[in-house]
């Protein structure tokens, strides 16, 4: 297995998930999205991921720039060539098209999001594009977030992504989450994933998240544990 398939989704996600929602840092606001460490099953091979780093930068009025990448590392019986590989090397724009309860006004939220896959290090070594529409919601306090994905991968396959989050009310101390997702890569495989988790905000700007996702790509069970945090600052 090449290690570039440990990374699903969109360009840029939301911790803990594979999709985003529909907002945006403030503007001059950074805010890093970090996964110290995280482990992958799939058949016999297992990963150890980490550092996950997500850069936000809210460089205008509605809009952030996003750059991401992820460090992973095959432990036990592994036949590929490079054991090390950073992966998931992306740059993307979410803008908001629509400002709605995400932005503290009625209605739903509406963004998009399109930029850059760059090649991977030791992974798959061709440039690819993506493209996300991300609706949010609220009802009686539960957030959701609906992403549809078109993308080309860095193989130059197409791959639909779509997802859905549910995200506890944020006034809960400690929020449960979920997502579900389908994706589909032409010619290469199909993935249906389920993600459960929760939140812990210390702070209004400091937040804690763990996360346990189990899906089958094709024939194969995956399971992989994901934990982090999201920090944000001027």
């Amino acid at each position: 297995m090449s290690l570039a398939l440990v990374v699903a989704g969109p360009a840029a996600a939301l911790r803990p998930f594979d999709g985003t929602d529909a907002d945006v840092a403030a503007r001059h606001v950074v805010e890093i999205e970090a996964g110290p460490i995280g482990y992958f099953a799939q058949g016999n091979d297992r990963v150890l991921s980490g550092p996950a780093l997500v850069f936000n930068y809210g460089a205008a009025a509605n809009t952030e720039v996003v750059v991401q990448g992820q460090f992973e590392r095959a432990i036990g019986a592994y036949e590929g060539e490079h054991r090390n590989s950073v992966t998931g090397l992306s740059a993307t724009v979410k803008q908001v098209l629509h400002k709605g309860v995400l932005q503290d006004a009625s209605g739903p939220s509406f963004a998009v999001e399109y930029g850059v896959l760059f090649p991977d290090i030791h992974g798959d070594h061709d440039v690819g594009g993506t493209l996300a529409g991300i609706v949010s919601e609220r009802w009686n306090g539960v957030d959701v977030h609906v992403n549809a994905v078109t993308s080309l991968t860095r193989t130059h396959h197409l791959d639909l992504f779509g997802s859905v989050i549910a995200e506890a009310p944020e006034a809960w101390l400690i929020r449960p989450v979920a997502e579900a997702y389908i994706e589909r890569e032409d010619g290469q495989s199909r993935t249906l994933s389920g993600l459960l988790g929760l939140l812990w905000a210390s702070s209004e700007k400091l937040q804690f998240d763990v996360g346990f996702r189990l899906a089958r790509q094709n024939d194969q069970v995956v399971r992989e544990y994901r934990a982090g945090f999201t920090w944000s600052f001027e």
